[in-house]
């Protein structure tokens, strides 16, 4: 398959909003076709040894009540760096560097936490994004019928996440982007 045929589905879960004192918890990577069929996936929780209560109190009860800070914790977590190989690796037998985008919602967020903590991987994306966001905020204030039936839920882990940003761009290709 050519890789302009490709999309890199790419949904990260961290400790914060900033990349520059917060760390990467968990990475789940999706590769689809352009009609969105399902071609591979990845994921991976990243030991963590931090400290929660150094946390923001809404980062402590979502990672909390989800499960991730308990599963970060465990002493057999791959480190960051091993988990940048991982992904690469996986993402390498699709496509060669810098032909695939980075898709996903509000992916600017999870390019900026790629850039600081695993630069090697960024750097495997092409330099655009493909952002879910942006239709769904444009559906928000444009096609009200459309942003009511939207899927919705927030998991707060990486695949779930990823599964939920593709289902969403089948909704808005089926609505507003027919």
């Amino acid at each position: 398959m050519e890789s302009s045929e490709l999309m890199f589905w790419v949904d990260l879960e961290t400790t914060g909003l900033d990349p520059d004192t917060c760390q990467v918890l968990e990475i789940a990577v999706v590769v689809t076709d352009a009609d969105l069929n399902h071609l591979g996936s990845v994921e991976s929780t990243i030991g963590w040894r931090g400290q929660e209560a150094y946390l923001h109190a809404a980062v402590q009860r979502m990672h909390a009540k989800n499960g991730l800070f308990v599963e970060c914790h465990k002493p057999e977590q791959p480190g960051v760096r091993a988990v940048e190989g991982m992904v690469l690796k996986f993402l390498q037998e699709y496509a060669p560097k810098g032909t695939v985008p980075l898709c996903g919602s509000t992916i600017a967020f999870d390019r900026s936490f790629l850039k600081m903590h695993m630069p090697e991987l960024e750097a495997h994306f092409h330099y655009r994004n493909y952002d879910v966001s942006v239709y769904t905020e444009e559906s928000r204030r444009r096609y009200k019928d459309a942003y009511a039936s939207r899927p919705q839920g927030k998991q707060h882990r990486a695949m779930g996440d990823i599964l939920q940003s593709i289902e969403l761009l089948k909704h808005w290709r089926g609505t507003v982007l027919r």
